[in-house]
């Protein structure tokens, strides 16, 4: 759930094959919500780290920035560590996707913003 300390974004890295067969769809739901249940997001701060270990090599990544004020998000660890992820418990609307991205992320988890994408069905006037 959203706090006064919570963050106005959150970040999702989509792969752009599963992003390009939903671009129709008035969501978008990762390929492993299915078996888990919730979206991965990640803070500003935990985005690279997510590419380095998840994502290192892929040039088929899609950077999703969520207007987090919308979405209902539980902050927890399901790994047994201390660092809490934002996790969402549903499809993410199309509207509350301010930005999508096309990434390229080396071998070493370092991110390059190749291009910026349209996102249909986005709410043009969310947040940031």
């Amino acid at each position: 759930m959203q706090n006064d300390a919570s963050p106005a974004v959150l970040y999702h890295l989509a792969e752009n094959a599963v992003w390009q067969a939903q671009l129709t769809e008035p969501v978008y739901t990762p390929t492993d919500f299915a078996r888990e249940g919730f979206v991965h997001c990640s803070t500003a701060e935990q985005v690279p780290g997510t590419a380095r270990r998840f994502y290192a090599g892929r040039e088929d990544m899609i950077r999703l920035t969520l207007d987090a004020q919308q979405l209902e998000v539980v902050y927890e660890n399901l790994e047994g560590g201390s660092t809490l992820f934002p996790h969402v418990y549903a499809p993410l609307p199309k509207a509350v996707i301010v930005q999508a991205e096309r990434l390229h992320i080396d071998a070493d988890g370092q991110i390059t913003v190749l291009e910026s994408l349209s996102v249909p069905g986005a709410d043009t006037n969310a947040a940031p």
